[in-house]
């Protein structure tokens, strides 16, 4: 959860993120010029590595989801020891199961 008072800032984002407006409204605007206008039960992502002007006319609320992605070397770890966890659990893999 997060809220703030009126105000404009530039904002990058290390990380994945997807807003979901409780209260007021926000402008912002990408490295693009590009232009959203954002109000209450408005959803929003901002990709990791993006930077956005943010404009808030008198208040905000919002609850925000931060995604970090695995890395495919973390990924295919994660595969592995999901075959081997069904394996020792007397559970056949198949392809494309894990």
């Amino acid at each position: 959860m997060w809220d703030c008072t009126a105000g404009r800032f530039n904002w990058f984002y290390g990380v994945d993120e997807t807003v979901y407006l409780l209260e007021g409204s926000i402008t912002v605007v990408d490295s693009t010029g590009q232009v959203n206008h954002l109000g209450v039960g408005d959803t929003f992502f901002f990709a990791k590595g993006t930077r956005f002007e943010w404009t808030v006319p008198t208040y905000v609320r919002k609850i925000a989801f931060i995604h970090v992605p695995m890395s495919r070397k973390l990924r295919f770890v994660a595969r592995i020891s999901r075959v081997v966890t069904g394996v020792l659990r007397g559970k056949r893999a198949t392809p494309g199961s894990a």
